[in-house]
C-alpha cells in the first residue's frame, strides 16, 4: 500500500494511472473491509490526489479505483471516501478541473454501491443540480456528465428527471454552467436519443423560441444533436411505422431551424444558419416537403408576443 501510495501522488501520469489501477486490482483481493481499513487514511489523501489531476485519464481511472474500493468496502465503510468528494464538490475554491473529477470520482461510487443507493443520493443530486449557489450547481451538473454513461441503460428511468433538473442552466450567464449542462443535454440524447425521442425534444423545442437568446442559441445546438441522432436511424431499418415518425420529427425541427435563420441576433442566426447547411443539400426541395408545417409554424409565431413575432416577420419576408 505505500508504495501504491507513493505512486498516486507521483508528478508522472502514467505513474498514477498504473498505481489507481493496482488499487483496483488490490480491492478484489480483498476478504473483508477490515483488510485495508488501516490504510484508508493513506489511500483517501493519495487518491484525492489523482482525482484532481490535470489529465482527464489520470482522473478517470482514479474514479474508477474510488467505485472499485467502496464496492468492496460497501457503503458503511466508505463514508469517508465518499465525503472527502463531497468536499471538493461542494468547496467554493475548487477548480473546474477537481469538480471534474470529483464528479466522476462520485458518479463511480454511487453506481457501485448498487440501485437501493443510486435512488437514495439521485434526488440530493438533483437538489443540488439547481441550487441558487453557482459551485454547487456546477459541481453537480457534472455529476450527470458521467452517471448516464456509467450506468447505461439502467439511467433511462432518470432521464425525465434530470432534463427537468437541468434544462433551464443551458440559458445560464455563467459559460461554464452553459456549456457542462449542455454537454449533459448532449449526452443524453446521443445514448438515450432513440429510446426517448419525445421526453429529450420537448424541452429544447420549447426553449427554441425563448424570450432569452441564449436558451434559444443553445436549444438549436441540441436538436442538432438530435438531428444527427435521427438522420442515422433512417439507415437502420427500424419499419415504416417508426420511420415515418422520425422522418417527422426530422422535419419538425427543420422547420424551427430554418425559421432562426432569421433571428435578430446574430450567434443564434449564424448558428441556425450553419446547421442547416449541415442537413439540407437542396433547399428549395426541403422547404416543399416542410412547406406546412412551416406555416403553421409562423402563424403560431404570430399569435405570441416580442421577438417571436419579429422572428416569423423576418422569415415570412422571404416568401413575399
Amino acid at each position: 500500500i505505500p508504495i501504491i501510495e507513493y505512486g498516486l501522488r507521483n508528478r508522472d501520469s502514467n505513474i498514477k494511472k498504473s498505481a489507481s489501477q493496482l488499487v483496483g486490482s488490490i480491492s478484489s483481493l480483498i476478504k473483508t473491509p477490515s483488510d485495508i481499513m488501516p490504510y484508508m487514511e493513506m489511500l483517501k489523501k493519495a487518491l484525492r490526489t489523482s482525482i484532481t489531476d490535470n489529465l482527464g485519464d489520470v482522473r478517470a481511472i482514479a474514479a474508477k479505483a474510488y467505485g472499485v474500493l467502496c464496492k468492496k468496502l460497501t457503503l458503511e465503510n466508505s463514508t469517508d471516501l465518499i465525503l472527502s468528494l463531497k468536499d471538493i464538490l461542494e468547496s467554493e475554491d475548487s477548480t473546474t478541473i477537481e469538480r471534474a473529477g470529483a464528479a466522476q470520482g462520485i458518479s463511480e461510487i454511487t453506481y457501485s454501491l448498487g440501485t437501493d443507493y443510486v435512488k437514495k443520493v439521485l434526488p440530493v443530486y438533483l437538489a443540488n443540480a439547481r441550487s441558487n449557489k453557482p459551485h454547487i450547481k456546477e459541481s453537480y451538473i457534472g455529476v450527470f456528465a458521467y452517471l448516464p454513461v456509467i450506468m447505461e441503460d439502467e439511467f433511462e428511468e432518470y432521464i425525465n428527471d434530470v432534463t427537468d433538473a437541468i434544462v433551464d442552466s443551458i440559458a445560464e450567464d455563467s459559460e461554464s454552467i452553459r456549456n457542462l449542462a449542455l454537454r449533459v443535454c448532449k449526452i443524453l440524447i446521443q445514448r438515450f436519443g432513440l429510446k426517448k425521442t419525445a421526453i429529450l425534444l420537448e424541452p429544447a423545442e420549447e426553449g427554441l423560441f425563448s424570450t432569452n437568446w441564449r436558451k434559444r442559441s443553445s436549444s438549436i445546438l441540441l436538436l442538432s444533436e438530435m438531428l444527427e441522432v435521427l438522420n442515422k436511424s433512417e439507415k437502420r431499418h427500424l419499419g415504416k411505422d417508426i420511420e415515418k415518425d422520425y422522418i417527422e420529427k426530422f422535419n419538425r425541427i427543420l422547420t424551427s431551424i430554418y425559421i432562426l435563420k432569421y433571428d435578430h441576433i446574430e450567434h443564434v442566426k449564424n448558428t441556425a444558419t450553419q446547421i442547416w447547411k449541415n442537413f439540407v443539400d437542396n433547399t428549395p426541395k426541403t422547404l416543399k416537403i416542410i412547406l406546412s408545417m412551416l406555416l403553421n409554424k409562423l402563424l403560431h409565431l404570430f399569435t405570441r408576443s416580442g421577438e417571436n413575432v419579429d422572428i416569423a416577420e423576418a422569415c415570412m419576408k422571404e416568401f413575399a
